[in-house]
């Protein structure tokens, strides 16, 4: 009869398909373990007693379907912390994404000011943590609707999927990265961002979240950038959700190859036009 709760963290690139899979349908992702009664409780006062922590866990995403509520399976692999068997299995079968269904793209575009600087921060699972004035302004949020909400909150359907999971391999890497965003406000407009996003660690080197700057985005690199962007959402509605990921990112690839030039360069380039 108890209910158990979990925070998925450091999950890497597979916590970020399952992100970028709730940026492209528009929902806010949120994942709890429901139904696991003495179970899960026996893991925890097991991890307690043998080796303190529930680690590593192994995430394996395998089934996806979206709606107002939508269900996800995973797999948790724990480690041999768990006394009873090393290869046992939990899974979780509540996944819920909240779909922001008052909001409807618009064709109202909204543009940053030269020397304006969006900056928010998160924690490692994305929920937001900080967001300074010019963030609020542009996303149209109250500052507490922003707090403890997920990041994808402004996520602009027009955003091909692939790019928040390149996003994410860089960032469980601990690498920085920049992109240019799309983003949607709350009254459904949108705005165009040229962004930074890096780990944030703390005294003893260990990361605890992530933080992004944004700012103006070079307007020549734009019309780029859309035509490149509705390339990729296009194989991805072609391919199916099974193949998007790798339909849209063999686009990117085709470009980067075509042009002679790493993700970076190409960044680089368009940003200096």
């Amino acid at each position: 009869g108890m209910t158990a709760s979990v925070e998925i963290t450091g999950a890497g690139s597979i916590w970020g398909g399952i992100m970028s899979e709730a940026n492209r349908a528009g929902m806010t992702a949120s994942v709890e373990i429901t139904g696991a009664g003495s179970i899960w409780g026996g893991i925890m006062s097991e991890a307690n007693r043998d080796c303190q922590t529930v680690t590593p866990i192994e995430f394996r995403y395998f089934k996806r379907i979206f709606s107002e509520s939508a269900i996800i399976n995973i797999n948790i692999n724990l480690s041999e912390c768990w006394h009873y068997n090393a290869k046992s299995t939990l899974e979780i079968k509540t996944a819920k994404f909240m779909k922001r269904k008052d909001i409807v793209p618009t064709d109202k575009e909204r543009f940053m000011r030269e020397h304006d600087f969006i900056v928010s921060k998160t924690d490692l699972t994305g929920r937001i943590i900080y967001g300074n004035e010019i963030f609020i302004e542009f996303s149209g949020y109250e500052e507490h609707e922003l707090l403890g909400s997920q990041h994808n909150i402004i996520c602009h359907p027009d955003m091909p999927r692939v790019v928040f999971k390149l996003l994410w391999d860089y960032l469980a890497e601990d690498k920085e990265i920049f992109a240019y965003i799309k983003n949607m406000s709350k009254d459904g407009s949108f705005y165009w961002v040229f962004t930074h996003v890096a780990p944030i660690v703390d005294k003893n080197k260990q990361k605890i979240g992530y933080t992004s700057v944004r700012r103006m985005p070079n307007p020549k690199a734009i019309s780029i950038v859309t035509e490149v962007y509705q390339s990729m959402l296009d194989a991805e509605k072609q391919a199916g959700t099974k193949d998007a990921m790798a339909a849209s990112g063999a686009i990117l690839g085709k470009a980067l190859k075509d042009k002679g030039v790493s993700y970076e360069e190409l960044i680089n380039v368009l940003q200096s036009l």
